[in-house]
């Protein structure tokens, strides 16, 4: 017996799970209970040991499973067999002898200057409020490396014209400051105008903002870096 039927209860009525979360644990623990009964002849999670996992990752790494995809596998069987000792099923947990593959980290997308020197050239931002946000996003990106969640936190009063410098808060609260550009610092003045016009009677402090007179979200910021 492998619970499974109370297992996806649990997901479903104490963890709340979202419908799409379920779908992907019930397709990888159905795939691991079948390679299980099959491969090694086991009829409930009794006879379970680590040993058993260990071959399931390798038979999964020779269909063609990327270490990426195993580990995501690997976390369902991790809440599983928590589950099962949390109800009393087995007395120890297989998978605190399973270490996942390594994940090795994509390198970053590197664009290169003269691509950067057509962006700026050949493409029409618009002179509305949105062309000038658009374009002054992808520059205060480009001209001083900061985070999109730093860009998305900048405040009007993080700007020292007067020393030419932007106070960026990091992760961690660590502050710091960035060197702005002459003609980066022109674009935020030119753009302060189209700013205040649009938003005359807001309150908010924050540089880049929404449509609804709120901050614009890192992801919404990076949409823009998509686009």
């Amino acid at each position: 017996m492998f619970y499974e039927v109370a297992f996806f209860q649990y997901l479903s009525q104490e963890r709340r799970f979202s419908t799409h979360t379920l779908a992907a644990y019930r397709s990888d623990l159905t795939g691991f209970i079948q390679f299980c009964q099959d491969k090694q002849c086991l009829n409930s999670v009794a006879g379970l040991r680590h040993l058993h996992i260990r071959a399931w990752v390798v038979y999964r790494m020779e269909t063609g499973d990327q270490p990426r995809s195993i580990s995501r596998r690997l976390s369902c069987l991790k809440t599983y067999f928590q589950f099962l000792k949390k109800r009393g099923h087995i007395e120890k947990d297989p998978m605190k002898k399973v270490t996942p593959p390594r994940v090795g980290k994509a390198l970053p997308v590197v664009l290169q200057e003269s691509q950067l020197d057509a962006l700026f050239t050949h493409l029409e931002f618009g002179d509305d409020y949105a062309g000038a946000q658009h374009r002054l996003i992808l520059e205060l990106l480009y001209a001083t490396g900061i985070r999109r969640s730093e860009a998305s936190a900048l405040k009007w009063s993080d700007i020292d014209a007067s020393r030419m410098i932007i106070r960026i808060l990091g992760k961690g609260g660590k502050e710091r400051f960035v060197p702005l550009p002459g003609y980066l610092l022109q674009l935020f003045e030119a753009f302060r105008t189209q700013h205040q016009a649009m938003f005359p009677s807001t309150d908010q402090p924050w540089i880049f903002m929404n449509r609804k007179a709120g901050r614009m979200s890192p992801e919404s910021l990076y949409s823009v870096v998509r686009k």
